[in-house]
């Protein structure tokens, strides 16, 4: 199974740099929140452009953080609003919900 944040590759990505990862990680964290409500919002209004800008944006927020299971969620999330597949749409967000809850929880064990 794939780690929630692979720190290693996280690491070698930003230099080695802990501090920067850690910086990067109390930036992150609030943003959550406000992803999960844009993208619930922007589905129950079907509105699959601000679906696809949405999860796009995540999909780039997490990379830093070599976050696949988030980032592979979101691209999937982020396909079905590019191509105005709603029930793609529907059937992607709860994995992409579920994915941000877990990044949160790795994100604040990373910091603590």
């Amino acid at each position: 199974m794939e780690p929630v944040i692979n720190v290693e590759a996280a690491l070698e990505n930003l230099g080695g740099d802990h501090d920067l990862l850690r910086e990067l990680a109390e930036m992150m964290l609030p943003d959550l929140d406000a992803y999960r409500s844009n993208l619930q919002l922007a589905l129950d209004s079907e509105n699959l452009k601000a679906v696809y800008e949405q999860a796009h944006s995540l999909k780039g927020a997490v990379s830093n953080f070599v976050a696949e299971p988030l980032r592979q969620a979101a691209l999937r999330l982020e396909i079905a609003g590019k191509s105005n597949d709603i029930n793609a749409a529907r059937l992607a967000l709860p994995d992409v919900l579920k994915a941000i809850s877990a990044f949160q929880t790795a994100l604040r064990e990373l910091l603590s």
